[in-house]
């Protein structure tokens, strides 16, 4: 069946998250995973296959789209088991920020370069998608930064704008 532009099987369209996987309310479900990478978390329109093989179509709403969806977010409940998004983890660049002076060397370069910036978990260290030169920049710049596998969270972007979009604009 067509529906939103998209063949689905199982009829499943997303157009907001239902909550979060830790939250009350989804305790005793099954879950069934959808991975996929950070900067798809934020894409308005996508077709995914749930791990247990279940398609489902996304359309984001507007207000979903600003905040795109995050790791854990219940995106639906069938019979008793949530699908759940899972960001993958990728390798990623991790800088120790020990003083104001990183932290704004930092910032100005990946912000040149229009590199994606995160924060990590718990705030004490800055997270960028890997990129080997960058890492050599940083590097030079006498800065602690060291590769790790790890997950990216959009709701730890320190960005104003849509990361997920990877294009940009100079117009001011």
């Amino acid at each position: 069946e067509r529906k939103g532009g998209f063949y689905i099987m199982e009829n499943i369209i997303i157009n907001r998250s239902k909550g979060n996987i830790k939250e009350k309310g989804f305790n005793g479900l099954s879950i069934d995973y959808v991975d996929i990478p950070w900067y798809d978390s934020g894409k308005r329109i996508q077709k995914l296959v749930t791990n247990k093989g279940i398609n489902i179509g996304i359309r984001l709403d507007k207000e979903n789209m600003t905040r795109g969806l995050l790791q854990g977010d219940v995106l639906e409940v069938i019979d008793g088991e949530a699908i759940v998004l899972n960001i993958i983890e990728e390798k990623c660049i991790v800088v120790r920020a020990n003083d104001l002076k990183t932290v704004a060397k930092v910032c100005y370069e990946t912000g040149n370069r229009h590199s994606p910036l995160f924060y990590s978990e718990d705030y004490s260290e800055l997270i960028l998608p890997y990129d080997k030169p960058m890492l050599e920049m940083l590097k030079k710049l006498e800065v602690e930064a060291y590769v790790k596998t790890m997950k990216i969270h959009r709701d730890k972007s320190i960005s104003s704008v849509n990361t997920s979009n990877h294009g940009h604009s100079h117009d001011h």
